[in-house]
């Protein structure tokens, strides 16, 4: 695994701790606040996964597919995220 993969993973772990943290601190308070800002980390753990899975892609070597490699799998990820974005904008609106 390397470096990027590495900071990806980490990037899961650290939004999915986040969102367990607001989960029951929701639970505890009955914040709408801070079901909103679950809402928004549920979301982070949604991209970082996106994230991870095209950095883990991307790492791999050229193959007689893809004979200049696949680190066209990130560009991928970031039109995942936008349309994410633009998703979540679109149900607020």
């Amino acid at each position: 695994m390397g470096p990027k993969t590495r900071a990806a993973a980490w990037s899961v772990s650290v939004a999915a701790g986040l969102t367990a943290l607001k989960v029951a601190a929701t639970l505890l308070t009955g914040s709408v606040g801070i079901l909103a800002s679950l809402v928004d980390s549920g979301m982070d753990v949604l991209a970082s996964a996106v994230n991870f899975f095209a950095v883990r892609a991307a790492e791999r070597p050229p193959d007689a597919e893809h004979r200049y490699g696949h680190g066209k799998a990130e560009s991928l990820a970031g039109l995942v995220q936008g349309l994410v974005i633009l998703a979540s904008g679109a149900a607020v609106g």
